[in-house]
């Protein structure tokens, strides 16, 4: 499964042009493509992500190597709450 910067998401929903559309965003997956996960929650923000899934390829949650602190600033910071 290929995976997309986020920009490239948001040029996709605002071409389909329907709220209901949303990235439901994975930050190990994005993580692992290389891609700045604390930068593109920040830029995708509440309006664009629906939900995210908290993994860590191949390790245990917390001790590899995503800074779960980092993501739950982040997600602090765009004043997500979940699925409404």
């Amino acid at each position: 499964m290929d995976f997309i910067p986020s920009q490239e998401y948001l040029e996709f929903i605002n071409a389909v042009g329907s709220p209901n559309v949303q990235v439901y965003y994975n930050v190990a997956d994005s993580n692992k493509m290389g891609y700045n996960i604390y930068e593109e929650i920040l830029w995708l923000g509440k309006k664009h992500i629906c939900e995210f899934h908290a993994q860590e390829n191949g390790y245990l949650l917390g001790q590899g190597r995503i800074d779960f602190e980092e993501i739950k600033k982040a997600i602090d910071d765009i004043d997500y709450e979940g699925l409404v």
